[in-house]
């Protein structure tokens, strides 16, 4: 993620239930996936646009980057070149 920039794979599709004011559970071509805290805030982020800007910061928290990984590895989302 060195440019910081995801897109969203336009076959994939995503959406989210909030599950209280800090998680949600967020769900990518059928696959539940929980989040809690700055990972739900990016799984939010995801959901609302087919593309954004990741800062650095976000990166440092172990669940963003775990969420953002598996994402790529399953060709949900993919770096911006």
């Amino acid at each position: 993620l060195a440019s910081g920039d995801l897109v969203r794979n336009p076959a994939a599709r995503f959406s989210f239930v909030r599950q209280g004011d800090a998680a949600l559970l967020l769900f990518v071509n059928g696959r539940c996936i929980p989040c809690e805290g700055m990972a739900a805030l990016m799984a939010e982020r995801i959901c609302a646009s087919g593309s954004l800007h990741v800062e650095p910061a976000m990166l440092t928290d172990p669940a963003v980057a775990a969420l953002l990984l598996d994402l790529v590895n399953e060709g949900a989302i993919a770096v911006d070149q």
